[in-house]
């Protein structure tokens, strides 16, 4: 019997984050959602999560940052960075930061609940 997948968005924008919440919920997955990385890292540190959804910008840090920061936390939940930039050197960044996936916005919007199960997936 397989239990509920929770995920953690953390996303400045709450209506992306509303977006991503009401096509991961379809989908049977729990939500939560922090706005900034100190939110983000309070709330990791208190739960646990299947998988973290991270953007690249806060109104007070680097979403890069924050993936460091969750890496010292919790070294093996897979984590999802949604980025404005489609640059190599920031998916570069990203990845050795601690990322398994990198994924431009509209691009990772479109297929959210697909990447979200593959990633969820791999640690089943």
């Amino acid at each position: 019997m397989s239990s509920i997948k929770r995920i953690l968005c953390a996303e400045p924008h709450g209506d992306t984050c509303e977006l991503i919440g009401w096509l991961l919920r379809q989908e049977g997955y729990e939500v939560k959602w922090a706005s900034t990385i100190a939110g983000s890292l309070e709330l990791a540190a208190a739960e646990s999560f299947d998988l973290y959804i991270l953007n690249d910008h806060y109104f007070d840090g680097d979403g890069i940052e924050l993936c460091r920061r969750l890496r010292l936390l919790d070294p093996d939940t897979p984590l999802l960075l949604l980025s404005e930039n489609a640059s190599a050197y920031d998916r570069r960044r990203a990845l050795d930061a601690g990322a398994q996936k990198y994924v431009p916005i509209p691009e990772g919007l479109a297929n959210i609940v697909q990447t979200v199960g593959a990633l969820i997936r791999r640690t089943d």
